[in-house]
């Protein structure tokens, strides 16, 4: 007998009338109880044609010459071996065999991505159920040996005990492939089924039938699912296609009692956003929330708001769409008065999960991106020349037509009045307390609920200003980063202008350098700032942070830790930080160049006593060159119209082996004469050692001339 593997056991029968039972069900079986014996309760022997009376097949030619196998008086099958032999004994691809029920399935994971897939079973009836007397069957037959599946008590997964698995009334079950190691079995595992070792992706997501077989005499088929029209990632799904996604587990929509009732795919939905329920009731498949809104565009390369306004639904894939409408409703003259409906277009909710409505260009276009429906939207933009905001509400029309559609959600921006109903059904136009109206010169108004459309019935909570649209994608959260800052750095005492990127820039930003709130910031394009930032210090080098904030609506703050240096020349200092010597070494005559281009190399050589001396055959470390250009007549160490570039190490001088020499090249677009030189720094970039053609730094005798630099003229 196996060694018990878990704690508690449910039973309601004691073990030796269990034992008596087996015994005399088994006299039915083959020689020995071998699997060969089992094939006789599942071979035909009043094979007929059943069209199933409750549904019609969805495909028209879908229909075939076989009949329908269901099983018929015979004896009770062995409940001590794999049952074997019926593979194809309930493929009907006519109509579905008579389901009696009362156990259905009503949740399965089929592609559980290396996870156990698992099947989920319901008892909606008053009286409970022992799923010990029932076998599963997979069309795929991907078991250990093919044929039906004998269901097992997680505390019993050899079947040695007796051990019963009852399903009570209206409970729900989930049953997971039985491991090799019963250590294996999840937490969340009412049964398992199968012998010892099957495997775990044992459902087929694309051939599968699931049937689930009460084993009285004769054995009955209670429930029997066809999951081979299928919709998987990426593709679109057909009316009654089963949806499922990667890791994701397909569910029968809540409140379906009747067998037949489950064998359309129109009735199950695939959980994307909300957590799987293996052994609890199921969620509603025909819930929707309206999930983006973007209400008022605007944009750096201009556009006015039609064909770019958009509103997006979130519901999981599958879900029903049929009978959903928008409407629109005024917020303020009068307030409630509903302006027009929009119905939706589609049947289900695409495999994405999301469902956008698109703004009508006029032309039968429209500049959303994956717009599943192109309609006239017209959204208002509330608060502005004694205007009020508005509302959206997301409605499903009841089943009968009849009465007051159901409220799926609703959305309001700007200051409605407190508690605002419709006039046509006095429903709610907004939950909570609506987000506010935006004022926009560059980036749209468009608001955002998170990646998993989380609703807590208040609009200003659930739903954040994401300056960075994502129609038909699942949302993400709006984070401003700052990426870059360039020039990063600039001369003591002196304004600098700074370019600042990142990611989710909003309109009317604020921007911080150090302790300076800088006021001269103008948006050039999407997520970018050109900052004209005044010198506020002592006169003292220094690293200080960048930081931006979003407007008061989105309020983020995104830091840059020292994102910027202000610096300062050391020549003619004699400070530990000057090179002792440094030389712009060639070419030394002016040239020229073609704009746009890179220029010929340009050289530049340091010679720092116990650095450059201390490595040979590489570029000696603590060591920053750059090659820079700018105005000529203009001394780089005291301006910041200069232009600065990193430089590359390129060998040592053969002729004076302590001098390391670096190199880089000037792409100048616009036309005109500049100047050119390097600099260097020994302290990262804190103070630089500017060179000249005849040499500079802290040895005697040189000393750098802004006279002295190169000239290069761009054609």
């Amino acid at each position: 007998m196996s060694q018990r593997t878990r704690g508690w056991l449910v039973t309601d029968v004691t073990r030796a009338p269990f034992l008596l039972w087996a015994l005399l069900v088994c006299a039915a079986c083959g020689d020995s109880g071998s699997p060969a014996g089992d094939v006789a309760v599942f071979q035909p022997t009043d094979a007929r044609v059943r069209r199933d009376a409750s549904k019609q097949d969805a495909a028209d030619g879908d229909a075939d010459a076989s009949t329908d196998q269901g099983p018929t008086d015979g004896p009770a099958a062995d409940v001590g071996n794999e049952d074997g032999g019926i593979a194809d004994a309930f493929i009907d691809d006519i109509g579905t065999p008579e389901q009696v029920g009362p156990v259905i399935v009503t949740e399965y994971l089929a592609q559980g991505q290396g996870a156990p897939e698992w099947i989920e079973v319901h008892n909606p009836s008053t009286t409970s159920v022992s799923l010990g007397t029932y076998r599963l069957q997979l069309e795929s037959n991907r078991s250990p040996g093919g044929g039906p599946l004998r269901i097992f008590a997680v505390t019993d997964p050899d079947g040695d005990f007796g051990d019963q698995v009852i399903l009570e009334p209206g409970a729900y079950m989930a049953g997971y492939p039985n491991p090799s190691n019963s250590g294996s079995i999840p937490q969340e595992a009412g049964f398992v089924f199968g012998l010892r070792g099957t495997p775990n992706d044992i459902i087929d997501e694309s051939q599968d039938v699931i049937s689930l077989f009460s084993m009285t005499s004769p054995a009955l088929l209670s429930d029997r699912v066809d999951i081979r029209r299928v919709a998987s990632d990426g593709a679109a799904i057909g009316l009654v296609d089963f949806p499922q996604t990667a890791g994701k587990p397909t569910q029968l929509t809540d409140g379906i009692k009747d067998p037949a009732e489950n064998d359309s795919g129109s009735l199950w939905c695939a959980n994307l956003f909300a957590a799987p329920t293996p052994g609890a009731r199921n969620l509603d498949c025909s819930k929707l929330v309206i999930n983006e809104v973007l209400y008022d565009f605007a944009s750096f390369s201009g556009g006015n708001d039609r064909g770019h306004e958009f509103i997006e639904l979130l519901g999981a894939p599958g879900a029903p769409l049929g009978g959903v409408t928008l409407a629109f409703i005024e917020g303020n003259d009068p307030p409630g008065q509903v302006k027009r409906t929009l119905a939706l277009t589609g049947t289900r909710m695409p495999m994405t999960g999301v469902y956008v409505v698109a703004d009508n260009d006029g032309s039968g276009h429209t500049s959303v991106g994956f717009a599943n429906q192109i309609s006239n939207l017209d959204l208002e933009n509330g608060g502005r020349a004694g205007e009020s905001g508005d509302a959206i509400q997301l409605l499903r029309s009841k089943p009968d037509d009849a009465g007051a559609p159901i409220l799926l959600d609703a959305f309001g921006y700007g200051p409605l009045p407190q508690g605002l109903v419709d006039a046509a059904h006095g429903l709610n136009t907004y939950f909570g307390s609506p987000v506010p109206d935006l004022v926009t010169d560059y980036y749209p108004a468009n608001w955002a609920r998170d990646a998993v459309g989380t609703n807590t019935h208040n609009n200003l909570r659930d739903f954040h200003l994401d300056p960075s649209p994502t129609p038909g994608a699942v949302n993400g959260k709006s984070e401003t980063t700052i990426t870059t800052v360039d020039p990063n750095n600039a001369v003591v005492a002196v304004t600098g202008t700074v370019t600042i990127s990142g990611t989710d820039f909003t309109d009317l930003m604020t921007v911080r350098v150090g302790a300076t709130v800088v006021d001269d910031c103008r948006p050039t394009a999407e997520n970018r700032l050109v900052c004209v930032v005044p010198y506020e210090g002592t006169g003292s080098p220094a690293r200080v942070n960048v930081t931006v904030t979003t407007r008061q609506e989105h309020g983020e703050t995104a830091t840059l830790r020292d994102g910027f240096t202000w610096n300062r020349a050391n020549n003619e200092t004699g400070v530990t930080a000057e090179a002792d010597y440094c030389v712009l070494q060639f070419p030394t005559d002016p040239f020229s160049t073609p704009r746009g281009k890179p220029s010929r190399y340009i050289f530049g050589q340091i010679f720092e006593q116990g650095v450059t001396t201390a490595v040979s055959g590489q570029a000696a470390p603590g060591i920053l060159a750059q090659l820079g250009y700018g105005p000529v007549g203009v001394d780089p160490t005291t301006s910041n119209a200069w232009k600065w570039q990193p430089a590359k190490f390129n060998h040592e001088d053969p002729s004076h082996r302590d001098n390391d020499e670096y190199m880089g090249t000037l792409t100048i677009a616009t036309p005109g004469q500049y100047a050119f030189t390097f600099r260097f720094s020994l302290d990262e970039g804190l103070t630089w050692t500017y060179c000249d053609e005849n040499g500079s730094g802290s040895n005697q005798g040189v000393g750098f001339n802004p006279n002295n630099i190169g000239l290069v003229t761009v054609e």
